[in-house]
């Protein structure tokens, strides 16, 4: 079935949730492998290509105005969820979908995009996501730092407190 961006959508009508864009940027709790990083593109939260491509979403009803979201939801400044606590990031997102990923998913989402558009500023901002209270983040930052191809930088993960972000450091340096 075509129009998925990562292929998650099998031609027997099945989807491969390996695969899935919402599954990794909403419901995955780690790091993202990097081999599927282009792949989700600037998807920051999830995909809906599915629902336009279902065969059985042609006979739905059309779209609600009200489902449409708001413009600060839709296009998030990516940068924010490096500056918001968590505290903050669940007052700013109160009532929104966001709050399920919570600020650090969405950091590490954001990451991944940024990475994805060649944002011009991102090797500092990988290094300050490297400070980031959140195991995940800090992971997350090394791997954009590796695919920079930073593999001096890598090193200073491998003292983290966390064994799982100086596991992925190692593996990101042996890759390079």
């Amino acid at each position: 079935m075509g129009g998925c961006p990562t292929g998650a959508l099998l031609g027997d009508g099945t989807l491969d949730a390996r695969r899935c864009i919402s599954y990794w940027t909403i419901e995955h709790r780690g790091t993202i492998p990097l081999e599927l990083w282009s792949g989700l593109g600037d998807w920051l939260f999830g995909c809906d290509v599915c629902q336009e491509v279902c065969p059985w979403n042609r006979k739905a009803r059309a779209f609600w105005a009200g489902f449409s979201p708001e413009a600060d939801l839709a296009y998030p400044n990516l940068l924010d969820f490096f500056e918001l606590s968590s505290r903050a990031f669940e007052r700013r997102y109160a009532g929104t979908a966001f709050l399920r990923p919570g600020r650090t998913r969405m950091a590490r989402n954001a990451l991944v995009v940024l990475s994805n558009l060649a944002y011009p500023e991102l090797l500092p901002l990988a290094l300050k996501a490297a400070q980031d209270v959140n195991p995940v983040v800090r992971a997350t930052a090394a791997q954009a730092l590796a695919r920079l191809g930073e593999r001096a930088l890598l090193e200073r993960f491998f003292q983290d407190p966390d064994p799982k972000v100086a596991g992925v450091a190692r593996g990101l340096r042996e890759a390079l």
